[in-house]
């Protein structure tokens, strides 16, 4: 490692797997929200994208599904690769895309995006604006893991199973 992921490292471990299971939690609360009463979600969906109702539901399952599998996949990775941290990224982009659109196209509109199913978003704020505000913290904290991951790894080679172990680099090197 180089000195500064030397520095890093510790502290690393440490916020990365705080902000995976933060993030985590949010997407695992949206998803089940979602699943436990979809009506505000489906209601977002037709009347912002003029989607039919039976349309609008499975969109809205298959949603929450995806939330729920990747809410699993950054608990349990906790910071150790950057996939689960990128595709949580494109999903919140994908999210903050869905929320400008409608947004644009109905400036004065006073519904929710849905995001919490019934549920209270954590944060306080039901208007689009506010989730679209929450979105933006969440790919600040993807971004912030994927930064201190890039640092802390900075100048090692990944051995075969994909991890970044210098010991297995050197075991590999000696080998040949």
């Amino acid at each position: 490692m180089n000195p500064l992921g030397d520095i890093i490292w510790p502290w690393y471990n440490c916020l990365a797997t705080l902000l995976s299971l933060a993030v985590a939690f949010v997407f695992a609360l949206a998803g089940f929200a979602k699943i436990d009463d979809p009506t505000s979600a489906i209601v977002f969906l037709k009347l912002g994208f003029d989607v039919p109702f039976d349309a609008a539901a499975r969109l809205v399952l298959m949603i929450a599904c995806v939330e729920m599998v990747l809410a699993g996949w950054l608990a349990f990775d906790l910071g150790r690769s950057l996939r689960p941290a990128v595709a949580g990224l494109a999903l919140v982009g994908c999210f903050s895309g869905l929320l400008l659109a409608v947004a644009h196209a109905n400036p004065r509109s006073t519904w929710t995006c849905g995001c919490f199913g019934a549920l209270q978003p954590p944060w306080g704020g039901k208007t689009l604006m506010s989730h679209l505000k929450f979105d933006l913290v969440l790919a600040a904290a993807f971004l912030c893991q994927t930064a201190t991951w890039r640092i802390a790894n900075r100048g090692e080679k990944p051995n075969r199973r994909g991890g970044n172990s210098a010991a297995g680099c050197r075991v590999t090197a000696e080998l040949k």
